[in-house]
């Protein structure tokens, strides 16, 4: 959804229009409904706008206010508009007559930074204070909409997309050989770093404000105080959270085109569907405004069409459309990545790709998805170390005892989930130092050099980004959620449908969802092993009970290997990332045999390099099609 950019030369140097339309061309695909700049002396920002909600219909950015002394470009969706109307006492224009770039405009002139509290949405914005002589900006709570800058030499570039930031920019184009090593291990540990020198992204939750004398990055989404949900019985918890639910699903049909659900036949899409179905009976959205999209794999063990066929009778849904995808070859690969400057789609992402554009092309604008279900609702087998830690030994062994059969709970379970997170860090990073010289053979596909150049093993050592919660579950959810993985996956979701004219919308990556999951006692999350208990309970009157007791998920290895053999041996074989001392050839194409050949017999132990060997493809285009482009 739209596109946003921009440039303050904080040395006073004046921005010429030229220095902002090339930002705009580049991004032009994410904004095919109107564009604008706005300039003031060293000052100069940029929107490409997608029309996706009937108040962004009029919209016009940058918007500038009255005074002239603030200006913002917006990209994303404001879900409590109304909250927001109420708290700002808005009476004229009326709210309809607002947009969401309007409503953020006077909520900073209300609260300053302090907007961001009573902000709910998926949204990336940067706004110039005159006032203050600064530019402030953010990214929502947990990174669905994209941001990514630089600064330096006195000047701050950011862009909605990494290519835009550094194209026909006075800024040395060099890899991050920090970031290429952990790509290459498979093993991401830094949210902020890309695979380029000194361009950065602003983490998910987080604020930057720029002035003369620096910048400066503050965490604005703070759960460390969150207050513990505890009620008496299940109902309680299954009220508030389908209260919760149904108000996420309904901002998220708030479009001006057509809306489309993907349904998988796993617990969270499912839901996601039949809330929609059942405010569709209420008269809340046209039945003909909605269709649901399945992915199927006819005789792979990644099929889920039982499933989906039951929520397609059980909910009534009358538009519904299934889909075998099949693999994109190599120029299809390379042609994303000179789109981006950046590495191609997962496959497991990618796989979508083909049915979105067609519903792109039919007038639908808006997909709806089961993102942040597993997140926020599966349980985290860390609660095993509040258990020690709270002394509740009884409870630990009950606990043990009935996730037996599910999980296999046992004491290498115990040592992992419940003894090591009370160790002192201290004591482990002694241990993880005795393991310096044995990390380089876990990965012999990365060459020695590079190994030394990144300091890859000093990386792997460092503990994770943990920001302790009141409990360890919460620890790690939270941690997991944030952590790079899910950043970059959501990330390449959000630019490809962007690319096709559709906005992915998340019901579960609500701000208000995602901090009713983190406050709920474990046992609503995981009760005897078995995870996300508030919502099966909660959709018990909608969904089919094939679906609701279903506790496996797919696994996609499968299309992996589907996308890994469409690409052949020679995408491991002619490898610029060997010549630059990256890889070992010999080893990575060792390994692609060695995929090959287990995998067709049936041996599933060879999946642990389905991931590396994607991303030496991927690294191997990315290096060729931009660090060595002659336009570079």
């Amino acid at each position: 959804m739209s596109g946003i950019f921009g440039i303050v030369n904080f040395d006073g140097r004046p921005v010429q229009e030229q220095d902002l339309s090339p930002m705009l061309a580049t991004l032009k695909r994410r904004g095919p409904d109107g564009s604008g700049i706005w300039i003031k002396g060293p000052v100069g920002l940029g929107h490409a706008l997608m029309v996706t909600t009937p108040e962004s219909c009029g919209d016009k950015q940058p918007v500038v206010d009255r005074t002239g002394m603030f200006s913002l470009t917006f990209a994303g969706r404001i879900d409590n508009r109304t909250e927001l109307s109420a708290a700002l006492e808005i009476n004229s224009p009326p709210l309809n007559d607002l947009s969401d770039a309007e409503l953020v405009m006077e909520c900073y002139k209300r609260w300053g930074i302090g907007c961001l509290q009573h902000i709910v949405g998926d949204f990336a914005l940067a706004l110039w204070d005159g006032r203050n002589q600064q530019i402030f900006c953010a990214r929502d709570v947990l990174g669905i909409k994209p941001f990514f800058y630089y600064f330096g030499k006195g000047t701050f570039r950011f862009a909605s997309e990494i290519r835009p930031v550094i194209e026909h920019a006075p800024i040395q184009v060099r890899p991050n050989e920090k970031v290429v090593a952990e790509y290459l291990a498979d093993t991401l540990r830094t949210v902020d770093e890309t695979l380029y020198v000194d361009i950065y992204r602003l983490p998910p939750g987080c604020y930057l404000i720029v002035t003369r004398t620096g910048l400066r990055i503050t965490r604005y989404w703070e759960v460390t105080g969150l207050k513990p949900i505890r009620y008496r019985t299940d109902d309680e918890y299954t009220e508030h959270f389908l209260t919760l639910f149904r108000e996420a699903v309904n901002a998220r049909l708030r479009t001006v085109g057509g809306v489309a659900s993907e349904l998988s036949g796993g617990i969270d899409s499912s839901s996601v569907v039949a809330m929609i179905s059942q405010l569709q009976h209420e008269g809340n959205i046209p039945r003909s405004d909605f269709s649901t999209q399945s992915l199927i794999f006819p005789g792979l063990e990644c099929d889920e069409s039982d499933y989906i066929r039951a929520v397609i009778d059980r909910c009534g849904i009358k538009k519904h459309r299934a889909w075998r995808p099949t693999p994109y070859d190599y120029e299809w690969h390379r042609n994303q990545v000179k789109r981006y400057w950046d590495i191609p789609d997962y496959p497991n992402g990618a796989m979508a790709h083909q049915f979105r554009e067609i519903l792109g092309k039919e007038g639908v604008n808006v997909v709806l998805t089961g993102l942040g279900g597993d997140e926020w609702f599966a349980g985290s087998r860390y609660d095993y170390a509040d258990l020690i830690r709270q002394g509740r030994l009884l409870s630990l062994f009950s606990k043990l005892r009935a996730e037996k059969d599910s999980l296999g709970s046992g004491t290498r379970d115990v040592l992992r989930y419940g003894i090591r997170p009370l160790i002192p860090e201290r004591f482990i990073a002694l241990l993880r130092s005795l393991k310096a010289n044995s990390y380089e053979s876990h990965y012999p596909w990365i060459s020695r050099t590079l190994f030394d150049q990144s300091a890859l093993s000093e990386r792997l050592r460092q503990p994770p980004n943990w920001r302790m919660l009141p409990t360890y579950a919460q620890t790690e959810m939270f941690s997991r959620v944030t952590s790079i993985i899910q950043v970059h996956a959501i990330e390449m979701e959000e630019r490809s449908a962007a690319e096709l004219g559709l906005e992915l919308r998340h019901p579960f990556q609500d701000r208000r969802i995602a901090e009713f999951g983190l406050a709920l006692p474990e046992e609503q999350r995981r009760r005897n092993g078995i995870g996300k208990y508030v919502i099966r309970k909660a959709m018990q009157p909608l969904l089919p009970r094939l679906v609701l007791s279903r506790t496996s998920k797919a696994e996609f290895s499968a299309v992996f290997m589907e996308a890994i053999e469409a690409q052949g041996s020679r995408a491991f074989e002619n490898m610029a990332i060997a010549e630059a001392g990256w890889i070992n050839r010999d080893e990575a194409i060792r390994m692609y045999k060695r995929v090959k050949t287990e995998y067709a017999s049936g041996d599933r132990d060879c999946c642990q390099y389905l991931w590396p060997l994607w991303r030496i493809y991927g690294m191997n285009i990315w290096y060729q099609e931009v660090l060595l482009d002659s336009r570079v």
